[in-house]
């Protein structure tokens, strides 16, 4: 907003007349903070990126690579999106993300209300105590999805659908959520499995637990037991990043009749 009112700008505010704007205000000083924030925040959007990929990639089949290999899969797509002329169109693209942004928080919103009024003070998200797909949360995320696309694609950016969107989009997500779990009876679809470390801890938030995989400690509220290493200890990123816990959790979950 500084940037935007203070600082003469050849054309329209855009990403490059932002940053030659700050250059020309603050000379090395301002090339120096363009440096040092972009890296600082690529560096937090490669690596989530990259932890992103290796465990979708992980839930869908068998594929194993190094965190490296990982990093150089995501630097060729983000080489590739910039060869794209990415500034065409990243105005457009933005307005489509916040949509999913938004629907999918009205998702999480709605999953901590209910967890709230149900005094549930631990909500369960740990990959291998709820079903890989629960079709009320994809449902509600999806309906209020359709609805901003559309508001987006079909009428102008100009006309009331450019204000409107996201919050209409926002509630239609909003209210399939509840709906669907107040018709379901249950706050979430869960595997139901014994061996959970957060019953084996006095407080799951204060104490700490070592997992097996990477031998690092975190607490107790998030940590489960690997069926396919004994019932060792495991962090829920490494959970989610491992095929053989996805399988041995479900096998566990179905002899338990959950």
């Amino acid at each position: 907003m500084f940037v935007a009112l203070t600082i003469p700008t050849d054309g329209a505010l855009s990403e490059t007349s932002g940053v030659l704007g700050i250059v020309g205000l603050m000379g090395f000083v301002g090339l120096l903070f363009v440096w040092v924030s972009q890296t600082r925040i690529n560096t937090m959007n490669f690596y989530l990126a990259v932890t992103n990929l290796e465990g979708f990639v992980a839930r869908l089949s068998r594929v194993r690579l190094p965190r490296a290999g990982w990093g150089v899969l995501v630097g060729v797509i983000v080489f590739a999106v910039m060869l794209s002329n990415v500034f065409d169109f990243i105005l457009v693209a933005l307005r489509y993300q916040a949509v999913l942004t938004v629907t999918w928080t009205a998702c999480a919103l709605a999953f901590l209300l209910a967890g709230r009024l149900g005094d549930d003070a631990d909500p369960e998200w740990r990959p291998g105590r709820v079903a890989r797909f629960d079709p009320v949360g994809v449902g509600a995320w999806s309906a209020g999805s359709v609805v901003g696309f559309a508001l987006l694609t079909f009428l102008p950016a100009s006309s009331w659908a450019g204000t409107w969107a996201l919050p209409l989009a926002f509630g239609v997500s909003l209210l399939v959520q509840v709906a669907g779990m107040w018709l379901r009876g249950s706050r979430q679809a869960l595997l139901r499995r014994p061996h959970d470390p957060r019953d084996e801890v006095v407080d799951a938030w204060s104490v700490h637990v070592r997992c097996h995989v990477c031998e690092r400690f975190y607490v107790a509220v998030e940590m489960d037991r690997d069926p396919s290493a004994g019932h060792r200890p495991i962090c829920a990123e490494h959970a989610q990043d491992s095929a053989a816990y996805a399988d041995a959790v479900l096998e566990e979950a179905r002899a338990t009749g959950a």
